[in-house]
């Protein structure tokens, strides 16, 4: 079966002197119901990316930096856990009737806010499929050219329905055996519908693809080499000198049965975190023992590693990039980078709670020279003039140090947040991570005195970045709900 395109339909409905326009951006974002749109009302909309049936990387064109995909039809257990999630939202639960419709309902709303004149029910609905996915071809201009392809179930009504949107918005498109292309020029999009080799041959998306854990409800992939290729010259030239970078990098979305989590990893991506022994596995936990009452707690490995190599690439050397940082930093008494990389050691982590006119915090670092992370603390408390000893803000530990005020000092004794379950649910890997950010969601609107009604059912957020075997890095980012 062939392929109809714009042209072929629209050549006595558009006037050959009509100036060109931008394309049609509105209806494409409509139709491919962006990410963002779905992020946004509080539904990832999507299913099982492993469903029988043509993908969009199956008509999409081998070669691209980038590509998304979502699918509107979840699977049984992902419709459940979507649907439950997106109705814990007060103005999401009113726009949704069930489960069974939520694909029809998420899209009837992209569509009422696209701004186009096509209504879902009349000119959508009797034709779109259940998956989408858009690609980013690298272009001569600044900007990649993007198509999208769209899943339809009768060919004639995606023409139908896609010539009329073009009439307006000058939007360009094919329409395959079962899919139909969009895009911003017509040229582009049948170059890509007439492409030899698709994405689903690429052996570098595959890969990446694969290398994310279980069934995902919306997928982000991109070459990093081609990205880099696709960069305009004068912004490569700018970059560091012997920049190259490399490999895969692709993110996943899933609903959990009271959170959804997006996982991202790299393929073949040098990565500077810490890990020693090759394992994967740098991390020890730090986050999880600062206090159990903390509203909000960072923690991160191999920051005297990273102090040195920032204070090498934008202190030292011909051009200085803070003019005077060693005068400024020899008034408070530090030398640097020695000073900072002693203090903050192998692994440092900070937690606050409390409220704004008496909040508490608490810092601690581990160190092998604790003493000479004392000595410059009180080097630092005498050139600021504070008249604090640092015996009062700073309690040697066995591993290294503890800084803070006297309530922060004194929860040192109490448990810590790996025994409070709202942080082991939104951060469960951080024992092994070495990156970790943690905020009790609620506590902190609390404590920044905002009323939002809207965001009662979030509960927390656990930001975790760990280093994989063989150099790659995981990052997850949960967002639990009530």
């Amino acid at each position: 079966m062939g392929r109809v395109t714009a042209p072929d339909l629209l050549g006595d409905v558009l006037p050959a002197h009509a100036p060109r326009r931008r394309a049609g951006t509105a209806t494409i974002a409509a139709i491919g119901v962006s990410a963002a749109l779905v992020m946004g009302t509080g539904a990832f909309a999507a299913a099982s990316l492993s469903g029988g049936g043509p993908q969009p990387e199956d008509v999409l064109p081998a070669g691209a930096i980038g590509f998304v995909k979502l699918d509107l039809d979840p699977s049984a257990t992902q419709k459940e856990r979507v649907y439950g999630l997106t109705t814990r939202f007060p103005l999401a639960a009113k726009e949704l009737r069930s489960a069974d419709t939520l694909r029809e309902d998420l899209l009837r709303l992209a569509f009422d806010d696209s701004g186009t004149e096509l209504d879902y029910d009349t000119d959508v609905a009797p034709w779109i499929g259940d998956r989408v996915g858009v690609a980013f071809l690298a272009a001569d201009g600044d900007e990649p050219d993007v198509v999208v392809a769209v899943a339809h179930t009768d060919a004639g009504k995606a023409r139908t329905a896609l010539a009329k949107a073009a009439e307006e918005e000058d939007l360009a498109f094919t329409v395959l055996d079962d899919y139909a292309l969009l895009g911003e020029d017509q040229a582009v999009v049948d170059a890509a519908a007439g492409a030899e080799d698709h994405l689903a041959d690429d052996e570098g998306f595959t890969e990446a693809v694969d290398a994310l854990d279980g069934d995902q409800v919306a997928l982000a992939w991109a070459d990093l080499g081609r990205v880099w290729d696709a960069l305009p010259a004068d912004l490569r030239e700018q970059a560091e000198d012997g920049l190259d970078p490399t490999g895969q990098v692709v993110v996943g979305v899933h609903a959990l049965d009271d959170a959804i989590e997006v996982v991202g990893r790299t393929l073949g991506v040098k990565s500077n975190l810490p890990d020693d022994d090759g394992d994967g596995s740098p991390g020890t936990g730090l986050a999880g023992q600062l206090p159990a009452q903390a509203i909000a707690a960072l923690a991160a490995a191999g920051l005297d590693q990273s102090v040195e190599q920032a204070y090498d690439a934008f202190v030292t050397g011909a051009e200085t990039v803070v003019p005077d940082l060693e005068a400024q930093a020899a008034e408070l008494g530090l030398t640097l980078p020695d000073d900072i990389t002693t203090v903050l050691g192998d692994e440092a982590g900070i937690a606050v709670w409390g409220d704004q006119k008496a909040p508490e915090v608490l810092a601690r670092t581990r160190t092998d020279d604790a003493k000479g992370a004392r000595e410059v603390i009180a080097r630092v408390l005498d050139a600021t003039g504070t008249g604090q000893d640092v015996d009062d803000v700073v309690q040697s530990l066995d591993d290294g140090i503890a800084i803070g005020t006297p309530g922060g000092l004194d929860a040192l004794n109490g448990k810590g947040l790996r025994d409070r379950a709202e942080f082991t649910a939104a951060a469960p890997d951080a024992q092994d991570a070495a990156f970790v950010l943690w905020v009790s969601i609620q506590d902190a609107l609390e404590l920044t005195g905002l009323d939002e009604p809207d965001a009662e059912p979030l509960d927390a957020l656990g930001l975790t970045v760990s280093a994989r075997s063989g150099g790659d890095v995981e990052l997850r980012l949960r967002v639990t709900l009530r």
